[in-house]
């Protein structure tokens, strides 16, 4: 086959071989974003294509009520329990009861990330005398000691509002991307479908394999949505239950806890045992310490309450029949392991994405390339 091109082709290529070039920049930039924004918008697509047979004459209403009632509150949830926990985990990290451990956090927990946020707020706000704040919270982490200097200590508040500051604005800006992109895919979707097969002439093999691609993605990210959700619910209330049926086990905050142990089965492999073996081992600590009233046993039935009711039955069941689809879930696990490694954090929504573009391709499109058939 001869292939000819005239000047205004090639200028045409050129063209748009830089947009490419300069889209997969962006792309590689912001990849995680970009990447969440995509489990967003599988996750909420379910949802908004329900609130579209209602506002079928409004497009911009289903993609909307969906960011809200749902998109909107999950990032909340997520953003507001990772504070809280970081929080509470620099206080742990520093308490007296774990000296013994401060010589290996200490070069991942800086006293100074261990800044009290309401003290900050308080000192913003006026509420509060300069350097009050900052003492607060280097009396968190240094056991009461006041740092000598108020001057001193005003000028490193300032610092570190500067630096909290700028991390706040560059999450906020990926946040307003991801829910940007995530509204524009909910409510463009059938028109880029639309667009996508037209590119590629309606070729019934090209559509058969992004079909299938979109159906496992669907399942994956929406089966992982209502996991993190049931499991929410069952945390919650198997941690309020324990602590009427044992009042002097009580726990600190369990819709807190209940929250972070939901949000944390998105993890692979630890899932919510990140938080709940760490919280077991700190409720031992307690029990056994001088003075507690909470019963030595507690956080042995806390650990095994936990594991049987909150961790294996949501985490077996409920997320084997949700996010399967035609991939099975060692290779969606598999998927997300390799995805944190190569990736980071991204890799939780890159992984299976990739997962499921190279298994429909080595299913359905490489045995007829090898065997020299039409695809």
């Amino acid at each position: 086959m001869e292939w000819g091109f005239n000047r205004n082709q090639i200028a045409w290529g050129l063209l748009g071989l830089l947009i490419v070039v300069i889209l997969a920049t962006v792309a590689l930039e912001l990849v995680g974003t970009l990447g969440f924004a995509v489990f967003l918008y599988y996750a909420l697509r379910p949802a908004e294509e329900r609130l579209e047979e209602r506002f079928d004459d409004h497009p911009d209403v289903p993609p909307t009520l969906s960011l809200l009632l749902v998109g909107v509150p999950f990032l909340l949830i997520v953003g507001y329990t990772g504070l809280v926990a970081f929080r509470e985990f620099c206080q742990i990290a520093h308490s007296q009861q774990i000296q013994w451990l401060q010589s290996y956090l200490d070069p991942y927990i800086a006293s100074g990330s261990c800044l009290d946020f309401r003290a900050v707020g308080r000192q913003i706000l006026g509420l509060s005398r300069p350097g009050t704040a900052n003492q607060t919270a280097q009396a968190n982490v240094t056991g009461g000691a006041t740092p000598p200097g108020q001057a001193g200590g005003a000028n490193l508040l300032a610092g570190n509002i500067r630096a909290y500051a700028t991390t706040i604005i560059k999450i906020l800006v990926r946040v307003f991307i991801v829910v940007v992109v995530a509204f524009y895919l909910l409510r463009d979707d059938e028109a880029i479908s639309t667009w996508f097969k037209k590119s590629f002439d309606y070729d019934e093999a090209v559509l058969d394999f992004a079909d299938r691609v979109d159906r496992d993605l669907e399942h994956i990210f929406f089966g992982n949505l209502l996991t993190i959700v049931v499991t929410t619910v069952i945390a919650v209330g198997v941690y309020l239950a324990l602590g009427r049926l044992v009042p002097a086990g009580r726990i600190a905050r369990p819709i807190l806890l209940g929250l972070a142990t939901g949000v944390a089965v998105i993890i692979p492999v630890v899932g919510m045992k990140i938080v709940y073996v760490p919280y077991s081992v700190w409720l031992l600590l307690r029990a056994t310490g001088k003075g507690s009233a909470m019963p030595v046993w507690f956080p042995v039935l806390f650990f095994v309450v936990t594991f049987v009711v909150v961790d294996t039955v949501p985490d077996f069941w409920i997320r084997s029949y949700l996010s399967a689809g035609e991939l099975t879930l060692g290779m969606i696990m598999l998927a997300y392991v390799l995805g944190t490694v190569v990736f980071g954090w991204s890799g939780l929504f890159i992984g299976p994405i990739v997962l499921a573009v190279g298994y429909h391709f080595a299913n359905a499109v490489l045995p007829k390339l090898i065997a020299g058939h039409a695809v």
